[in-house]
């Protein structure tokens, strides 16, 4: 026993006192037998004519034989068989366990640690182990976003089989009212064959219907939306519509989409949204005739380029065979197709030719054109402008009035259609899909008071007309020489395929006159409702990892890609879509933190990060029915979120067969900028057939997005910080991976 003596002086006296048992003191000594030990095996390590063993390390009982050291109880040394290296544990009387080496000459307290010479664990066990030594486990095996998800990630699956009749097998016809026969078509819409029925015999008000399969992978009371493009010979009403077939083959339901007349001869997308059935096993998408315009003996319809997809919205139509013009590689998967990407395209500005680097040509799309009101102005280009830096604006056009105008109508052609004029004929515009919600922007400024501003679109099919009216945004004042950014959002009706876009020049209260001017830049087209900050393949910020231009710089379509990170899944498809971006500029641990990007208008964006909505496992983490966990992480906004939030923004939320998809939250963090530490402690319920763990943004797209870093999901109640296998070791703890770094759970180390 190690003693003690303590002498204290009082009134005059002396006072002494014995403490037979001191964990410091015990402690320090066997620290201090370590250090002799450290000395021993130096003085060893010289050869010495008069010492056999000298001239290498030894172990403890050869260190007393020759004299360097005595033995002592609760304490070993050993070596590798050729004494080229050392190790040595000694046992507090208080319980822990220190441990040198030729590596690390200075006493540490034992942690688990690892030494390539010998098994420390072993010798720490020898000596009767290390009591008090814990061990906590992150399941997490990405706590800190630092491993990326390498090859693709899925995007969108196509579920219908041959869609663009690449063979007439899962394509049928079918008559109310009549007889039809099948047979291989021409090109419609953006597929390259199509399926054609004849209608051969009639009787009263008959009506034909083209279908096309989809031949499973549905998940039940998920939303899907289907889509077929199709034309007709005599002027019909026509719709889309899914009928839904249980494993039988027995139908169990069906859902129509809206009747549209359409014109012989012209060509119109379809679409139907609806809720898988229960028991739902196929489905077919169909291309239907009203019997309200019931067709005639000879007449045919045609349909093709079906799209069934588990989503909310109806977006682009692609099949195996489309060619990459988004980055994206399609492929084939049996009898569907899919769509994956590596990163993941986040956002995407659809406009070209956006800041001034060149006027557009007279092509399909959207950028800044020379053709609005010539005979009026010239047009020239403003290189390098100074006025422009607070919008890292590198260049902007440039209207120069040569004679006094009318205020009003007098800015920047977008599209070849003119919005004002009587017919858009057959000029091109930017292309667009019915249904879809568009938000144009554009930062403009003129050179004298009075002057307004404004963004106007009209949507239209070549050869067919317009559709609708034309709409104007709200109408901006401007001050001379000052930025302003009118904007407009509004959503493509049905019938529409293109869009006639103009930034144009408002009422205001005064005229143009001869030399003022009116500049513009920055444009951005982006599909949602959120106006976000202007980007393109080289400027502004898109919320991706990297920005490019999708094709030559300047002149085309720009987008903002966002990486994977390993154990983070995304949800990218629907209205509550997220991407994650692996982000740099704000991590609190290692070199990159997640954010959380919004990329629809639903407000449930979140990414699961253990267990699934299919089961139990998942993410490398099984979520043990009964068990309770503790999930700890940091969160941080770098603005504050806006418009309506999901109840559980911002907060770790878990989520089982019990409690629903709504789950149980964490605290959330404050909606203000700045970053916090959040904690949920929770019991996987005992009958629980799913469980997730997710992070929440809880905004729309726009609307703010939401960093995660630093996370660790333990076993048990836990209250302390998070941690992983990179947390540096202190003397009192100690942490390591079970396996990879950043792919594998890590563990900590240390005395209760």
């Amino acid at each position: 026993m190690v003693g003690v003596l303590v002498i204290a002086i009082v009134a005059g006296a002396l006072s002494v006192t014995t403490f037979g048992v001191i964990p410091w003191a015990q402690n320090e000594a066997a620290k201090a037998y370590l250090t002799e030990v450290s000395d021993a095996e130096s003085a060893a390590k010289l050869p010495n004519p008069t010492i056999q063993q000298s001239g290498r390390y030894l172990p403890n009982d050869l260190l007393a034989t020759a004299g360097f050291l005595d033995e002592r109880a609760g304490a070993t040394v050993a070596t590798d068989l050729g004494g080229t290296c050392f190790a040595a544990v000694a046992k507090s009387d208080s319980g822990p366990v220190y441990w040198v080496s030729d590596r690390s000459p200075k006493p540490l307290l034992y942690l688990g640690d690892h030494d390539p010479c010998t098994d420390l664990s072993a010798m720490v066990a020898a000596v009767g182990g290390a009591q008090g030594l814990t061990s906590v486990t992150n399941l997490l095996t990405n706590p800190s976003w630092e491993a990326v998800t390498p090859g693709t990630a899925l995007l969108r699956s196509n579920l219908t089989q041959s869609p663009a009749v690449q063979s007439v097998a899962g394509w049928s016809v079918s008559a109310a009212g009549g007889a039809a026969q099948g047979s291989a078509g021409g090109k419609i819409g953006p597929a390259g064959a199509s399926y054609k029925g004849t209608v051969a015999a009639t009787s009263g008000s008959a009506s034909i219907a083209i279908a096309a399969t989809a031949p499973g992978g549905f998940i039940p009371a998920a939303s899907y939306t289907a889509s077929i493009y199709g034309t007709v010979t005599w002027n019909a009403v026509t719709f889309a519509s899914i009928s839904w077939f249980d494993a039988s083959g027995t139908l169990i339901g069906t859902t129509s989409g809206s009747a549209s007349a359409q014109t012989a001869g012209a060509v119109a997308r379809r679409s139907v949204a609806g809720v898988a059935p229960t028991n739902a096993a196929t489905a077919t998408v169909q291309f239907v005739t009203d019997s309200s315009a019931p067709p005639k003996v000879g007449d045919t319809a045609s349909a093709s380029a079906a799209l069934f997809e588990r989503t909310t919205s109806l977006r682009t139509y692609f099949d195996g065979s489309t060619v990459d013009t988004n980055g994206w590689a399609f492929a084939w998967d049996g009898p569907a197709s899919v769509a994956m990407a590596t990163p993941v395209e986040s956002r995407r500005n659809l406009a070209s030719y956006t800041n001034g680097l060149g006027f557009m040509p007279d092509v399909t799309g959207a950028g800044f054109r020379n053709s609005r009101a010539p005979a009026n102005v010239t047009y020239s280009i403003v290189p390098t402008p100074t006025d422009a830096a607070a919008l890292s604006a590198r260049s902007y056009v440039r209207k120069t009035w040569k004679a006094v105008t009318t205020g009003a109508g007098n800015g920047f052609a977008l599209t070849q259609a003119d919005p004002d004029s009587a017919s858009p004929g057959t000029d091109t515009g930017l292309p667009v899909d019915a249904g879809q919600t568009y938000t144009i922007s554009s930062y403009v400024k003129a050179s004298a008071t009075g002057k307004a501003a404004l963004v106007r679109v009209r949507f239209f099919t070549p050869g067919s007309g317009w559709v609708g009216a034309a709409t104007s945004g709200a109408s901006l004042s401007l001050s001379a020489n000052a930025w302003a950014r009118p904007r407009l959002t509004i959503t493509a009706p049905t019938g529409a395929t293109m869009a006639a876009i103009v930034v144009d020049t408002g009422a205001g209260t005064t005229n143009w006159k001869a030399g003022d001017t009116f500049d513009a830049t920055q444009l951005l087209i982006e599909e949602g409702s959120a106006l976000q900050s202007y980007f393109d393949g080289t400027t502004g910020s898109g919320g991706g990892a990297s920005q490019e231009w999708v094709g030559e710089e300047g002149k085309s379509p720009s987008r903002a890609m966002s990486p994977l990170p390993a154990g983070a899944e995304s949800s990218l498809s629907g209205n509550d879509r997220v991407a994650t971006v692996g982000g740099t500029a704000w991590k609190t641990d290692g070199a990159q933190s997640i954010r959380i990007s919004a990329l629809g208008d639903g407000t449930a964006t979140s990414v699961t990060v253990a267990g699934s909505g299919a089961g139990l496992s998942g993410h490398g983490v099984t979520l043990e029915p009964g068990k309770t966990y503790t999930m700890v992480g940091t969160a941080q906004l770098s603005v504050t979120q806006k418009g309506t939030l999901d109840s559980r923004a911002r907060s770790i939320v878990f989520a089982d067969s019990t409690t629903g998809d709504a789950g149980i939250r964490s605290d959330q963090l404050p909606n203000v900028v700045g970053a916090g530490d959040l904690r949920l402690t929770f019991t996987v319920s005992p009958s629980a057939t799913w469980a997730t763990i997710r992070l929440f943004n809880g905004a729309s797209v726009g609307n703010g997005d939401v960093s995660w870093d630093h996370l660790a999901l333990i076993e048990g109640e836990y209250t302390g910080p998070a941690f992983n296998g990179n947390t540096p070791r202190t003397d009192q703890v100690r942490y390591d991976w079970a396996g990879p770094g950043n792919a594998s759970a890590s563990t900590m180390h240390r005395y209760r």
